[in-house]
Order: structure tokens, then sequence, then C-alpha cells
């Protein structure tokens, strides 16, 4: 027959073992709870430097920036480099090396051209901007107008669709 002692230490040794998986429990509660605390973030006045696919040192700014699940949206978007005075836009999201820039997308290039658009994609790896739908150039007085905007950086090659341009010539190119 099993006694009152025996009775009491096997619950003790139950009640000990609980006590443990419970911990382990809150161990590994709040071990994820950790990981979700990496996947999320929210900065004010936000800023970050690196270097894109084609060796240029790139400066990004925000004002407001929040991450979710890897994925950083950004209010206030700013981006500089060497060859890039401003890349600014209202909205930007950023996933991986791809941004999306959305809302009155203005880039000014260090040669003094401007270009407009209302939705635009930066691969950072492979320094390709494209603007999907339409798009303004102005460079002096030279000026273009078209639908989808393409440049590769690396090759510093521009494509677009739909084009209608304006380039003013001199007397000597008119002969």
């Amino acid at each position: 027959m099993v006694s009152r002692v025996e009775i009491f230490l096997i619950l003790m040794l139950l009640l000990a073992l609980g006590i443990g998986l419970s911990n382990r429990i809150e161990i590994n509660h709040a071990r994820s709870k950790t990981k979700v605390a990496k996947k999320r973030a929210e900065l004010f006045d936000a800023s970050s430097m690196e270097v894109n696919g084609s060796g240029v040192t790139n400066r990004y700014y925000a004002s407001h920036a929040v991450l979710i699940n890897g994925v950083w949206v950004m209010r206030d978007f700013r981006a500089t480099n060497k060859d890039i005075r401003l890349l600014k836009s209202k909205k930007a999201i950023r996933d991986g090396s791809i941004d999306l820039l959305k809302g009155n997308v203005v880039m000014i290039k260090s040669d003094g051209s401007i270009s407009k658009a209302q939705k635009v994609v930066y691969d950072r790896k492979r320094d390709i901007l494209k603007s999907i739908g339409p798009f303004t150039r102005i460079k002096g007085k030279a000026y273009q107008k078209g639908i989808d905007f393409f440049y590769e950086g690396k090759l510093k090659r521009t494509k677009a669709k739909r084009v209608y341009a304006r380039f003013p010539l001199k007397r000597s190119q008119l002969q």
C-alpha cells in the first residue's frame, strides 16, 4: 500500500514537473515575442545608407517609417547619391531590394534634369529605375513626356513608350 508520504512526494514531483513545463512554455512564448519584435519597428526621422548594385552609395531619409514583417512603409521619402541630387515621394514601400515610390515622385539629377511621375519602382540591386504610367523630364529647354520610363544605371540607358520630345537645336545643327 502507498503511504501518505509517498503520495505527497509523488504530488510534489508532478507539481515540480508541471512548473517546469509551464516555465518552458513561457520561455518559448517570450522567444516568439522577440522574433515578432524584430519584424516590427517604428521610426521617426529615419535615415540609412547603403551601396547599390553598381557601387554607388545611396542615402535614404523618411519622416516616418514602419517595419511590418520585413517590409518598410515610409512617408515623405527622400534619397540622394552622387548622380541623383534628390529623389522624393509622398510614400515609399521597401520590400527587399525593391522600392515602390508613390505620389508626386520627383527626381532631380546632378546634370540639372528634373523627372516627375506618380508611381516609380527602383530595384536597388540591379540599379534599375522605372516609372509606371505617365512621366515628364525637363533639362534646360529640352522636354520629354511619355509613358513607362525605364532607366538602367549600370548601362546609363533610358527607354520609354509613346514619347513626345522637344529638343532645341543650335543654328550650326540646322545647316
